[in-house]
This record gives structure tokens, C-alpha cells and sequence, in this order.
């Protein structure tokens, strides 16, 4: 029967028989775990390592297993090591990432706006102004805010 060895027993582990080195996060110092049964089903994984996501005690981690043959010997080692905070951890960051790119959008969309908003209300100045010179009504504004082309096409209208 595979068992589950903290880290420290590991490494003093030195019997022939089928041995289960299992390292996580949160039992790696965990003596409460050591000489109970191992937590996977190592049967159905014993042909190539895998890495993933396994579910262990009842909760989902991320984690990687591999089975190695020893040398001088017909036994295997099993050992599998997982991260029992990684799952949450990912979605942390993901939840952050999120946030900051839903922030960088509506900055954007803000500073678009407010731009559009100005460069419209120019736009619509000059063109009130040509609407009136149009119609022989030569009473518009003076000038409009700006330093650019449009600026100086309503200074020459402006004339």
C-alpha cells in the first residue's frame, strides 16, 4: 500500500518496497499525514509522468507526478508534488489582470471622450461660423481655443 512520507522521513526512507514520496505545499511539514494512505490513484498513472490539475483530499491542485524505476531493483518510486495554493493564487492574478485592464480601457475611454468632446465643440464653432457667413451674418466669435490648422482656418474666416 503506497503511504505519504513528509520530507523529513524521505529522506531516511530506505526500504525496497514500493515507496510514495508525496511533497505539497501544505503537507510537506505536515507530520499529521505521514503513514496514511497515498491520495491518488498511482495504478492508472504509472505509465508516463503527468501534470495538472489533481484532485487531492477533496479540494482541486495543481500538480505533477512521475513514477521512476530504480536501479538494481523491480520497485518504483512514485513521487508527486503539488501546490495547494496554486489554484487559488492563478485566479488572484487573473482576477488583478482583469482589473487592470478593465481600468486601462475606461481611462481610454474617458481621455477619447473628453478629446472628442473638445475637438467636436471646435468643430461645430467653426461651422456656426461659416453657417452665419453664409447667410451675410457677420457677427461670429472672435476666435477658438487651439493652436493647430483649424485654429488658423477660423482666423482666416474670421477676417
Amino acid at each position: 500500500m503506497p503511504i505519504c512520507l513528509s520530507s523529513s522521513a524521505a529522506s531516511s526512507f530506505n526500504t525496497a518496497a514500493s515507496c510514495v514520496i508525496c511533497f505539497t505545499r501544505s503537507l510537506s511539514s505536515a507530520v499529521e499525514y505521514e503513514g496514511k494512505e497515498f491520495p491518488l490513484d498511482i495504478q492508472s498513472r504509472e505509465e508516463k509522468p503527468h501534470t495538472g490539475i489533481f484532485s487531492l483530499f477533496g479540494k482541486k491542485t495543481v500538480g505533477s507526478f512521475a513514477t521512476a524505476s530504480l536501479y538494481y531493483s523491480s520497485d518504483k518510486l512514485h513521487i508527486f508534488v503539488a501546490d495547494t495554493t496554486a489554484i487559488k493564487t492563478a485566479n488572484h492574478l487573473l482576477m488583478i489582470f482583469i482589473l487592470i485592464v478593465l481600468f486601462t480601457l475606461l481611462v481610454s475611454a474617458t481621455i477619447n471622450f473628453l478629446y472628442a468632446s473638445y475637438f467636436s465643440s471646435r468643430i461645430n464653432t467653426l461651422r456656426l461660423a461659416m453657417y452665419k457667413i453664409s447667410n451675410n451674418d457677420y457677427e461670429i466669435v472672435d476666435n477658438i481655443r487651439g493652436d493647430d490648422e483649424l485654429t488658423a482656418t477660423f482666423s482666416k474666416v474670421n477676417c
